[in-house]
């Protein structure tokens, strides 16, 4: 677990101390690239890493009629790969390279990059990009969607979520937390008439989405995920974390410009809370699953309340509390979760080659 968190405290330290302006995109890049090493070329790593390696090994040996074996999007990935020769860890650093665009972007829009990062070090890189390959590319290209969104480029933002169905399928609840969100926004700019227009048109949107993308395995992810009583042990702290965030944006503790447009955070601090009750009807795997997606509303929540906090002494202490909180779970994950030997010993090619 040792490199688990010598990245972890390197990254955020690279982010945290003060550089001249020069300096500040190299050390980002650096940064960047440690990470895109560290995930892009692990070797062995991850609880699905057999699942993915044959993904790749079907398509290598089947070819385009097998693009879509898997969803699309990572399957054209594997497709690329094995037409350059480059293996999994291709694949894996273009997966890689993807989410972490998403992350950076999204991070880049937020104050304290330093401490955003070490809050997605902490599981959403670390766990979900190393071990659900196809949802992190999903949730990479999502949190570019809210980056926008925050931005009020509403068009982009809602065409994301449908570029990010092609890489995960449960990225359809991407397009409807986006969809949602610009329903209340322009609530109060259009009349009646135009505002039920483009209602209708979103329903019409994330109903085509379901039945093009979601119904054929419907039965599927009923039968395994719901009726078949699959438990995903962590569900409940992953939820706990993102509900205290939603708390914090939806009681106004969390003061955002009043040049940007945050309804997108809360309308994720809604799903945060209301995900809790819904376990027991959709199952604890389901909403652990979709949970992800809500995953950037801690790293705004808690960078903007720091952000907020005028004295200086009560920022430095809430700004490395949190960052020590999230040290924690990192730290409890990889000490007691269910498949932590998935990610325990860390690999890596590189390192392989070496020895």
């Amino acid at each position: 677990m040792v490199p688990y968190i010598v990245i972890f405290l390197l990254s955020s330290l690279f982010l945290t101390l003060s550089y001249p302006k020069i300096f500040r995109i190299p050390l980002k890049f650096l940064v960047f690239l440690f990470l895109l090493i560290f995930i892009g070329l692990r070797y062995q790593v991850g609880a699905d890493w057999d699942s993915y390696k044959k993904i790749y090994e079907f398509i290598s040996q089947n070819g385009i009629d097998a693009l879509f074996y898997t969803d699309p999007g990572y399957g054209l990935i594997n497709l690329v790969s094995s037409y350059l020769g480059g293996d999994i860890f291709f694949v894996n650093l273009i997966s890689g390279f993807i989410f972490l665009i998403g992350l950076f972007y999204f991070v880049s829009k937020l104050p304290y990059p330093s401490l955003t990062i070490a809050i997605a070090n902490s599981y959403l890189v670390f766990i979900v990009a190393m071990g659900y390959t196809r949802q992190s590319i999903a949730i990479g290209i999502l949190m570019i969607s809210y980056a926008l969104y925050i931005n009020k480029k509403y068009i982009p933002s809602l065409i994301l979520p449908f570029i990010a169905v092609f890489f995960h399928k449960s990225a359809l609840f991407g397009i409807f937390i986006v969809a949602f969100s610009m329903v209340l926004s322009y609530k109060t700019r259009l009349n009646l008439k135009y505002y039920f227009a483009l209602l209708i048109i979103f329903i019409g949107l994330i109903s085509i989405s379901y039945f093009f993308f979601f119904k054929p395995y419907q039965e599927y992810f009923i039968t395994t995920y719901i009726l078949g009583n699959m438990e995903s042990k962590g569900a409940y702290p992953r939820l706990l974390l993102n509900a205290i965030a939603g708390l914090l944006v939806i009681s106004d503790f969390v003061k955002e410009p009043k040049t940007k447009d945050v309804i997108i955070f809360k309308t994720m601090s809604f799903f945060s809370l209301f995900f809790i009750f819904l376990i027991p009807l959709l199952g604890s795997t389901t909403i652990d699953r979709l949970n992800l997606y809500l995953y950037p509303l801690q790293c705004y929540a808690y960078s903007f309340f720091v952000y907020n906090i005028k004295n200086k002494s009560s920022k430095f202490l809430f700004y490395y509390t949190i960052m020590c909180l999230y040290f924690l779970v990192l730290v409890i994950w990889l000490l007691f979760a269910v498949h932590r030997k998935a990610w325990i010993p860390y690999k890596n090619i590189l390192l392989e080659a070496l020895m």
